[in-house]
């Protein structure tokens, strides 16, 4: 579905580190699953830090991590069904349920 490869082009995208700075924008990482480690997904900046140690141990010796959250958070609503559509009477203005 395109709207779950948005999510993951954003998670991934590379964001300004003051963006990132920001509580609603920050990365969050959490334990990958068990079975998971070979699709842990390290943003490349992060990749660079484990190598360069800036991350510590702990990111670099510890489980594997996943982004689960990185820039703007984004909400995304799915439906499926029919289309029913009529005029409000009251505003004149098309309704979609």
């Amino acid at each position: 579905l395109w709207s779950l490869c948005l999510i993951d082009v954003m998670r991934s995208a590379d964001w300004d580190d003051e963006l990132l700075e920001n509580a609603m924008c920050e990365e969050v990482l959490v334990a990958a699953a068990h079975g998971e480690a070979q699709s842990t997904q390290r943003h490349p900046s992060q990749q660079a830090d484990v190598a360069s140690g800036k991350l510590g141990s702990a990111m670099s010796d510890g489980p594997s991590t996943r982004v689960l959250f990185r820039g703007p958070r984004m909400k995304i609503g799915i439906d499926s069904g029919e289309l029913v559509s009529e005029v409000s009477p009251v505003t004149g203005r098309m309704t979609y349920r």
